[in-house]
């Protein structure tokens, strides 16, 4: 895919192609809003796009990741102006100027000592994925990043990526020849050993400079997993530590592989592995916003309060931010007070008026927001007005006012209203959350409306969480 425009949505301006495939193309871009180098993703699969789309479900993996030996998504972005087609997905990457590992370290010349220092820096990427219950399901030479001199490894690319315990149809393989596992071509449910194995067979390829098997087609490979002959470390000049170690990952018989990455970084010595960084608690907590947002986008009102913890309240954000961007359900969060307004509702409704386009005027006027907030018209087009105080003299006419239009234009279209922890010090919030509460409660499944809210408290001083 050649750009036909080097600038795209106006933030992202493209310096080189890096890589093409049969899904799509990669470009390094300069972003020039949080200025830096990024990597841009796109999926030139047509006829798909929203929920659905693969890089859609691939950012939603990412985006959990939080590790030195992954490539980190930023965001999943969607093309309004430049050289993608309009509403096209992209994702925006970390930029890493390594390159596909057989590239870099010299299949059949590189040094034992460097390649265990390749397999921990894999393992150790492996692990932190696993530990979320994914698995990568296509890990060969050009997914794996290895820096200048090989000092710095990046797992990167989950497009075929899926949770643990998924199963396919036999013969049915998902994954890249010849480094797909022997259970993954019998459509058995996959989990982090094949990973391991694929591991296996690209230390293999480092280490003896050839491919264990003399195959070509897809056939000759799908008969060599299932029952040809093993890999012959003899030919490979190993410590016999590091032979052992290949033989165990690439044994056909899963339950003869080492059980996780843990477990095999135990193998090559390596201490301070198997650190899992999600609880049973932040799983519900993640289960739970999920359900909520999905109840939302059905046409139902809820509310949701996030924890006291404030490590888990971020986690619990970052994933209702990212999940709503993946659903396409808008955003809006209410911060801190402005100093000139004493609030952040005025920037907030203008927010959500600019976003209803054409109509924002008739809305304006039917909940008479310009009575209550500082907020004026300019030929139809709603405005901040400057010259006026925030905070109305009746506060509870003035939250009934804004809560009708909220819970208005939920009826409209789905979107999330979060009260962040900072909003509290303005003295409209806590009256209009109450109404917004009451409205919540009485009125939570919505059948016949075409969207729905989620309103999200974090920080609420009333101690409920």
């Amino acid at each position: 895919m050649e750009p036909t425009a080097p600038l795209l949505d106006d933030r992202f301006l493209l310096l080189e192609t890096l890589g093409r495939g049969g899904m799509g193309s990669v470009f390094r871009a300069f972003d020039r809003v949080d200025e830096r180098v990024v990597a841009l993703k796109v999926s030139e699969e047509e006829g798909r796009n929203g929920p659905s789309h693969p890089l859609t479900a691939e950012f939603e993996i990412c985006r959990r990741f939080r590790h030195p030996n992954i490539i980190r998504a930023f965001e999943l972005g969607r093309a309004r102006r430049g050289p993608l087609p309009s509403g096209a997905p992209y994702l925006v990457l970390e930029s890493f100027h390594g390159r596909p590992a057989h590239q870099v370290l010299r299949p059949g010349r590189t040094e034992p000592e460097e390649l265990e220092r390749f397999a921990r820096g894999v393992l150790l990427a492996l692990d932190h994925v696993h530990a979320t219950g994914i698995v990568h399901r296509d890990l060969k030479p050009g997914n794996v990043l290895v820096g200048r001199g090989g000092a710095s490894v990046k797992l990167t690319d989950f497009g075929l990526a899926s949770r643990a315990g998924s199963a396919g149809e036999p013969g049915e393989v998902s994954g890249s020849f010849p480094f797909v596992s022997p259970e993954s071509i019998l459509g058995l449910p996959v989990d982090g050993r094949a990973d391991l194995y694929g591991l296996g067979l690209l230390l293999y390829l480092l280490a003896a400079g050839r491919m264990p098997a003399a195959a070509h087609e897809p056939a000759e490979w799908i008969r060599w997993h299932l029952a040809g002959p093993g890999p012959d470390l003899g030919a490979c000049r190993l410590p016999p530590r590091l032979a052992r170690f290949i033989e165990r990952l690439t044994a056909r018989d899963r339950d003869d592989r080492p059980m996780s990455a843990s477990e095999a970084l135990r193998l090559l010595g390596f201490a301070g592995a198997g650190r899992r960084r999600r609880q049973e608690s932040e799983r519900s907590g993640h289960a739970i916003v999920r359900l909520a947002l999905d109840a939302a986008r059905l046409g139902a009102r809820r509310l949701l309060r996030l924890p006291a913890d404030r490590r888990a309240a971020a986690a619990l954000r970052e994933e209702l931010r990212v999940r709503s961007q993946v659903l396409g359900v808008d955003h809006y969060r209410l911060g801190a007070p402005d100093a000139r307004f004493g609030s952040d509702l005025p920037h907030a409704v203008l927010r959500l008026l600019l976003d209803r386009g054409s109509g924002a005027s008739s809305v304006l006027r039917r909940h008479d927001l310009d009575g209550v907030l500082p907020l004026s018209l300019l030929r139809g087009i709603p405005l901040l007005d400057r010259t006026r105080a925030a905070i109305p003299a009746d506060l509870e006419a003035a939250a009934g006012r804004i809560a009708d239009f909220l819970l208005d234009l939920s009826d409209r279209r789905a979107f999330v209203f979060m009260v962040g922890s900072q909003a509290w010090g303005d003295r409209l919030v806590a009256p209009l959350v109450r109404r917004l509460e009451f409205a919540c409660e009485v009125n939570r499944d919505c059948a016949a409306s075409r969207g729905g809210l989620l309103v999200v408290l974090e920080g609420d001083p009333r101690g409920l969480v």
